[in-house]
């Protein structure tokens, strides 16, 4: 699944390079962040609708959409433009998805970075929560994060 994590965040950096959307200082480069929250591939009925509620809970949570291995196959099919998906990657083996919107950043924020989370994250069934960029800083930091050998 990392694998797949890295994919797709070279997918997001290569697009807003290309695009030149990375400004010269360091504003919030998203209005609307999206969190993702990635199940385990053994995550049951019971357990999601235990996560959804969890999240749904969260302060300053406003939108919690699932999204099913398929429709995050597409997403990132969509994300590649035309690119070729790599054999390796099929809907079988992508996960199930919680997208969470909040009411603001400064909403997504205070999630990203206190502690009112950690109770969603430890659920039986959430294998990671993914945090989208805010800053230029933020982007390339997880790209150099991410170029570790596989």
């Amino acid at each position: 699944m990392r694998i797949i994590r890295l994919l797709a965040m070279s997918v997001v950096v290569a697009l807003l390079s290309a695009c030149s959307l990375l400004p010269e200082s360091d504003p919030i480069l998203v209005e609307n962040p999206v969190l993702r929250v990635y199940l385990t591939h053994s995550a049951d009925d019971f357990e999601r609708d235990e996560i959804e509620e969890a999240l749904r809970a969260l302060p300053g949570v406003t939108e919690v959409t699932f999204l099913t291995s398929q429709q995050t196959y597409d997403q990132l099919k969509e994300g590649l433009k035309g690119r070729p998906m790599p054999e390796y990657i099929d809907p079988e083996n992508m996960p199930q998805v919680f997208e969470v919107r909040t009411t603001d950043v400064d909403a997504y924020t205070a999630l990203r970075d206190g502690t009112a989370r950690a109770q969603a994250e430890a659920l039986p069934g959430v294998d990671e929560f993914v945090f989208q960029c805010l800053t230029e800083a933020e982007c390339l930091e997880r790209a150099a994060e991410t170029t570790e050998p596989i």
